[in-house]
């Protein structure tokens, strides 16, 4: 679980080391959609694929591959 931070050296370790699988702009819009609440926060299941990995809260994030908004959940 990764709660809303702006100590920049902590998103750049997130970013690299813990969602390499997705895309700078991926990474922004997951980690928008999961701290936009007040008290939102990032759940990551590390052991499984991209598509099942993420979730807002306990909400899983959805990719929508087709298009360009990956903000569905």
């Amino acid at each position: 679980m990764v709660f809303a931070t702006k100590n920049r050296k902590e998103l750049d370790a997130l970013k690299s080391e813990v969602m390499s699988d997705l895309t700078p702009q991926e990474q922004n819009e997951v980690l928008d959609i999961a701290w936009r609440d007040k008290y939102g926060f990032l759940f990551i299941d590390i052991n499984k694929k991209k598509e099942d990995r993420y979730y807002q809260n306990f909400n899983k994030i959805v990719f929508d591959d087709d298009d360009d908004d990956h903000d569905d959940y």
